[in-house]
């Protein structure tokens, strides 16, 4: 009885800014003025607030609907009491997957376009390229690396004082910036989910869980998702060589997504405004787009031949393996031909004094996987309050424990 009654009122809601339950032009279904991925539909926000109301009146939410096709449909409707701010940050769900408001990033996490701050990197690509970005053009100091079972950082530094780039944290004193799947069911919310007040990452702020979204989840790398971030809110004239495209190809396995899913990507990159010729990433899709494919996997292939001569230990030299300067057999100098052939493919320079990484604390975690994931299982975990984790499948889920 209550959801029929929110269908009646259409004429009212359409009167009042609210343009939605319709086949073929739908807008983003937002109820916050700082939402993150557009405007708010006055109409839409007093259907929220009338909620309680209709779930007074005999409403019961399905337990699960499909969230798939670009159409929103009636008889596809979410239940408007699951659609309410979910995360403290004040991003709301987005149906239409509308291009992402970066004035509302740069407002809620501003710190991550502030000057000379001290970052904490994964030992990956990904994450050792987000060091030389926020190095080169934001005078960042790279003052430590965390994989997931080893933290290795500055015995001087505060962490407290440092962004975790690459990397979510679950603390909620503790500025990160990740891309992995974080929520198993967005209709089911953590008593402790504040700790992610201070983080930000691209699956949250369109609500996509492993649930109900992991199809659509982000496909790109966190080197992306800041080169879009800085041009769009600094306004920062980021060079690429062309050497870089092959890079930024390669990094997280973001050739094999655009091979694989397509369609998700195009979403993405629609999300991100990066179609825009503009975008810092826009080349990498151009070349993806114009080159043959045999030229790219060639191109490719002579990269990882350059990861293999420069590698310290057995297998490809793509990362820094904190293990080996936890048990003393390396240290951080041993990687720098890595540094140095990645600032020569992007560009940034390497700036050794950016990352004067000596005396290290070295704290070492726990790290489990669940290989049979569930939301009781997932309720379980996040009562544990786990450091971090990342949902790598539907049923998969990769956390660590421990405390920094």
């Amino acid at each position: 009885k209550g959801f029929a009654s929110l269908l009646h009122r259409r004429d009212e809601s359409e009167r009042e800014g609210l343009c939605c339950l319709r086949n073929s032009d739908a807008p983003a279904l937002l109820n916050r003025e700082d939402s993150l991925v557009g405007s708010n539909p006055k109409g839409f926000a007093s259907l929220l607030h009338r909620r309680d109301e209709s779930e007074r009146e005999g409403f019961e939410p399905p337990s699960a609907m499909s969230y798939g096709g670009s159409r929103f449909r009636i008889g596809r409707f979410r239940p408007l009491s699951h659609l309410s701010c979910l995360f403290n940050f004040k991003i709301c769900y987005n149906y239409i997957m509308n291009n992402i408001n970066y004035k509302s990033i740069a407002d809620n996490f501003h710190w991550l376009f502030t000057k000379n701050q001290k970052a904490i990197l994964s030992p990956d690509v990904d994450g050792i390229l987000c060091g030389l970005l926020m190095s080169n053009y934001m005078e960042w100091e790279i003052v430590g690396f965390y994989d997931g079972k080893l933290l290795c950082y500055n015995k001087d530094v505060d962490i407290k004082d440092c962004i975790f780039l690459d990397i979510d944290i679950f603390r909620e004193n503790i500025k990160s910036c990740g891309h992995h799947m974080l929520f198993y069911n967005k209709n089911i919310i953590p008593d402790n989910w504040e700790n992610f007040n201070k983080s930000i990452n691209p699956n949250n702020l369109r609500k996509f869980d492993a649930l109900h979204n992991f199809q659509k989840k982000y496909p790109l790398a966190e080197i992306h998702f800041l080169l879009c971030c800085l041009k769009e809110i600094l306004n920062i004239d980021i060079k690429l060589l062309n050497t870089s495209t092959i890079l930024l190809l390669y990094v997280d396995g973001t050739f094999k997504n655009l091979l694989n899913y397509p369609e998700n990507c195009n979403e993405w990159l629609s999300f991100l405004n990066a179609k825009n010729p503009e975008s810092p990433i826009y080349p990498i899709f151009e070349i993806f787009s114009r080159q043959k494919l045999k030229n790219i996997i060639h191109l490719l292939q002579d990269l990882f031949e350059k990861f293999d001569k420069i590698s310290v230990n057995k297998g490809r030299g793509d990362k820094i393996l904190l293990r080996s300067i936890f048990n003393g057999y390396l240290s951080f100098k041993d990687y720098y031909p890595l540094l140095e052939m990645l600032s020569k493919y992007t560009g940034w320079e390497f700036k050794k004094e950016k990352w004067d990484l000596k005396d290290l604390k070295i704290i070492e975690f726990e790290k489990k996987i669940e290989s049979n994931l569930n939301g009781n299982k997932f309720s379980e975990i996040i009562r544990k309050c786990p450091l971090s984790w990342a949902i790598t499948a539907h049923k998969r889920m990769e956390y660590t424990l421990g405390d920094l």
